[in-house]
């Protein structure tokens, strides 16, 4: 049996009202129930979520005071939708 396709993206938080990884976290969880990813959960170093036939998982990098590069990465029948329906959920986050 073949591996499935992994399909990964970065994407860039920065704004001075992101006090840690955690604000991050927290987004990505509620970004990730929006998509239909009901089990999402937050984990020590990541967020993940599945479906069925499908894994989504997010992990951050520091940058510097206030950026963090999120990596999401996504594997399984539908990954490359989620990937892209996350990375545009993440689009709508306004930092307060």
């Amino acid at each position: 049996m073949a591996a499935p396709y992994l399909f990964w993206q970065s994407y860039l938080f920065e704004s001075a009202a992101i006090e840690s990884v955690n604000d991050i976290k927290n987004a990505t969880l509620q970004k990730m129930h929006e998509i239909g990813l009901a089990n999402a959960a937050i984990q020590q170093w990541d967020v993940t979520g599945s479906t069925g036939d499908t894994i989504v998982a997010v992990c951050y990098v520091g940058l510097g005071s206030h950026k963090w590069m999120a990596i999401v990465m996504a594997a399984g029948t539908h990954a490359k939708n989620l990937r892209d329906q996350l990375i545009k959920k993440f689009d709508t986050i306004t930092w307060l």
